[in-house]
């Protein structure tokens, strides 16, 4: 139970880390998704997207491969929540 409890505040941690990065949001909502915790599966989607739009801005460039590894942890929860 304590390493279990370790675990999830390293984890903790390490989103609040990564949270305005593209890489840390597809790792976050694909936990999420494992772990059956929709609610935060689609918040982390939905906040890698934001952050994804963020550096197309930023950079003038168009990210569209980037785009599709949010779409599935969206798409299948979008209904179910």
């Amino acid at each position: 139970m304590r390493s279990l409890l370790n675990f999830n505040g390293e984890l903790q941690n390490a989103y609040s880390d990564l949270s305005d990065t593209i890489l840390g949001n597809k790792i976050a909502a694909e936990i999420h998704l494992q772990e059956e915790d929709y609610e935060n599966t689609i918040k982390a989607s939905k906040r890698g997207l934001q952050v994804l739009k963020q550096s197309e801005i930023d950079s003038g460039k168009t990210l569209r491969k980037s785009v599709i590894c949010f779409i599935p942890s969206y798409i299948l929860l979008r209904g179910s929540v």
